[in-house]
């Protein structure tokens, strides 16, 4: 029961498993298993969540908060942080490739010289992350685009 609320609750914040296994410090599998019901998340990936507008309650009785405001003003924007996670992780991905590419070439990143270019692979890779499509095709992609530019 317990994995079936957390889940219900994760899916009202609008948050997706890695993004949501994160925030409780803790991995995807582990969350994958709370949810399935085979193991319980602690006590303290419980308060970490309740952070984010997570109704701790409601997961471990299954009676909601009273006063309906469970965390509200922090939940609503608990989505934000999906999107600040394929930010970064798209950012991370596009720097290491041009990274690679100016590597090849001999010569390091130079800004503002290539951040045309580094902007450009970011909302590549964001693309793909955002559309769940990102594969290693993308990322050379990312590549051919970076190499044509140079």
């Amino acid at each position: 029961m317990i994995g079936s609320r957390l889940k219900e609750e994760r899916e009202r914040l609008g948050m997706s498993q890695p993004a949501f296994a994160e925030l409780a410090g803790a991995k995807k599998r582990a969350l994958i298993n709370w949810e399935k019901g085979e193991t319980s998340p602690t006590a303290e990936a419980l308060s970490r969540l309740h952070g984010y507008g997570l109704d701790v309650n409601y997961v471990i009785t299954g009676v909601r908060e009273q006063g309906a405001k469970v965390n509200m003003e922090v939940s609503k924007y608990a989505p934000l942080a999906s999107v600040a996670d394929i930010a970064v992780d798209s950012a991370k991905t596009a720097l290491l490739a041009i990274h690679e590419i100016r590597d090849l070439q001999g010569r390091e990143v130079a800004f503002p010289e290539d951040l045309n270019l580094i902007l450009k692979a970011i909302r590549v890779v964001a693309d793909a992350k955002i559309t769940g499509a990102f594969t290693p095709e993308h990322l050379r992609a990312v590549f051919a685009a970076a190499k044509e530019r140079s």
